[in-house]
């Protein structure tokens, strides 16, 4: 090999080694789902509800907020409202929705659903297998159980 290739390929090798281990830009954040703080989901009495979630982005204990949701296989919430417009993206398993009394159809990974702030309703995740959703909020969340 001339010395002229020998000098282009080690020039090659640090070049592209430096730009394979730069620095992310400010802001730029990317987590493994092994890496996320998950936390249990409690009822206002301290009771253990089967949901773990973890924020995305923003706090949903105060304010705007995107968090993932973990349901078990088969669990259905009580019927209950939000102050605000919860926006929901199915990302495992298989749910439905009860709002205000009428139930959609099965919706898989993909599906989209938003629910006006103060419309009743509540989430159904199917018995097959556990199911996960992507929810964002424009202010802290808040549930508001009532009665059926």
């Amino acid at each position: 090999m001339s010395k002229l290739a020998l000098v282009i390929s080690f020039t090659s090798l640090v070049l592209g080694l430096a730009i394979g281990v730069r620095a992310a830009p400010p802001g730029v954040m990317a987590l493994s789902s092994d890496d996320f703080a998950w936390t249990n989901v409690k009822a206002p009495d301290g009771t253990p509800t089967g949901l773990r979630t973890v924020d995305l982005w923003g706090q949903a204990a105060k304010g705007a907020h995107g968090s993932l949701t973990r349901f078990p296989a088969g669990l259905a919430e009580h019927l209950h409202t939000h102050s605000r417009d919860l926006r929901v993206v199915i990302v495992a398993g298989t749910m439905a929705f009860s709002v205000e009394g009428a139930e959609t159809k099965d919706l898989g990974p993909g599906s989209f659903v938003t629910i006006p702030a103060g419309v009743r309703h509540f989430a159904i995740c199917r018995p097959a297998r556990p199911c996960e959703v992507f929810l964002e909020q424009s202010g802290a969340m808040d549930v508001k159980f009532v009665e059926k």
